[in-house]
């Protein structure tokens, strides 16, 4: 993972962030028909009142109780065997969106790929996958910061820079692709914050 970087600066005040990709996912969603989203952050009221009068299913996993553990753990096996450990029982039902915040930037390239590989298996044909990624900034907090959705177009974001500033990974859209297997980025967007948003579309072709 990133080392830490030796610099000192002030801690971060809570913003509004307009993520036009991140409202495209929800705007067609048919009132009628069920959904599966997986939410890897911890769960968060916005959220909720968000699909509120929409027929879906919500789990949440929690990554970031997760980040320690994962980044300690060196064999590519136990590293999915944790991950598979705390995804919710599929059910017979396939996730139709994975939501993964700014949650990529804390994981390196291997697992990111682990990540996406254990998720594989409980994606429906077109789903998708949206991620905030660090592209402008040097730094970032130590630690996820929370994102609370206000509406469907704009999040909450209180960063935590309580445990200092890391080096940001700033990931390429190749790179990401290259570490997310069968999902392709159909979206891409730089938004006002210096984050680049990203939607990912699986397929399984």
């Amino acid at each position: 993972m990133t080392a830490a970087a030796s610099v000192h600066e002030e801690p971060a005040k809570s913003y509004e962030l307009r993520v036009p990709l991140f409202q495209s996912i929800f705007e067609p969603f048919d009132p009628e028909r069920r959904y599966v989203v997986l939410d890897l952050g911890p769960a968060r009221s916005g959220l909720i009142e968000l699909l509120v009068g929409l027929r879906c299913r919500l789990d949440v996993i929690g990554l970031p109780d997760m980040l320690g553990h994962l980044q300690s753990l060196e064999e590519p096996e136990r590293i999915r065997q944790a991950i598979k450990a705390s995804l919710p029982p599929p059910r017979g039902e396939f996730v139709n969106v994975v939501l993964g915040w700014n949650l990529l930037n804390y994981l390196d390239d291997e697992r990111i790929q682990v990540l996406a590989q254990a998720l594989k298996s409980r994606l429906a044909p077109g789903a998708c996958l949206h991620a905030l990624i660090e592209y402008s900034s040097r730094h970032m907090p130590a630690v996820p910061g929370m994102m609370t959705p206000r509406d469907a177009g704009n999040l909450l974001v209180e960063p935590d820079e309580n445990d200092g500033l890391i080096d940001t990974p700033r990931y390429a859209r190749a790179r990401l692709e290259a570490a997310l297997p069968g999902m392709r980025a159909e979206q891409t967007m730089l938004l006002g914050n210096g984050m680049q948003e990203y939607l990912f579309r699986f397929s399984t072709s």
